[in-house]
């Protein structure tokens, strides 16, 4: 019998070809107890090489894992197949581009089991570089929403009505109801944060580990 996972790490992909097996491997070398945690993995429609990666990279890996195929259906409903599946009592989203510190998710964990009243939370944001025109214009987006958003809300425990890139409590998405299915390409995930906090969960902004973003490199990626 397998053991019941404390976090369960989701991935919703599509044609993420160059990046999904460094995604991979950044989980499989976290620090947190392997036999505590679950990957699931919703492949959208991807037309690349994306499903063929997968399969090698989970092949040996000694953490639990699962895949789905969806039909290009969009990030709401491909989140909501990861919530229904979860068997963790949280649930961090990690997109095919992004790649954690090794002790991303012991720490995060950690805090979440330490302040019950916190339903999100997250670390703090980094670039894998790249020297491309497209990767500095993501760059300069970035720095734009750290300066309005990410700098003033990092201090202490808040309420906020948007967050990226976090680890969720499944209770308190659960309680919301999970993402809304009509957000197809972006800002599902801060409708949800919004909803959650609204609901009475705190969310807290900029722990000190990091989780590492690879800069776009094609127009089509950034948009």
């Amino acid at each position: 019998m397998k053991t019941k996972p404390q976090v369960t790490i989701g991935i919703c992909v599509k044609n993420g070809e160059a990046t999904i097996t460094d995604t991979i491997k950044s989980l499989s070398n976290q620090d947190f107890p392997h036999d505590f945690m679950e990957i699931v993995i919703v492949n959208d429609g991807s037309t690349d090489r994306t499903l063929e990666l997968i399969t090698t990279s989970t092949k040996n890996i000694n953490v639990q894992h699962r895949l789905f195929n969806a039909s290009c259906r969009g990030l709401g409903p491909a989140r909501n197949t990861i919530i229904d599946k979860a068997r963790g009592d949280f649930v961090l989203w990690v997109d095919d581009d992004v790649e954690l510190s090794q002790d991303y998710i012991k720490t995060q964990v950690e805090f979440m089991q330490k302040n019950p009243q916190v339903g999100i939370t997250t670390g703090s944001f980094g670039l894998i570089k790249d020297t491309s025109l497209i990767a500095k214009l993501e760059n300069m987006e970035r720095r734009v929403m750290d300066l309005f958003y990410g700098k003033k809300l990092r201090s202490k425990p808040i309420k906020a009505d948007h967050i990226v890139g976090s680890l969720f409590r499944l209770d308190a998405m659960k309680q919301v109801n999970g993402f809304n299915e009509e957000f197809k390409g972006a800002f599902e995930d801060f409708d949800i944060s919004y909803r959650i906090g609204q609901a009475g969960w705190l969310i807290y902004l900029g722990n000190n580990v990091h989780f590492y973003h690879r800069e776009k490199t094609t127009f089509s990626g950034l948009w």
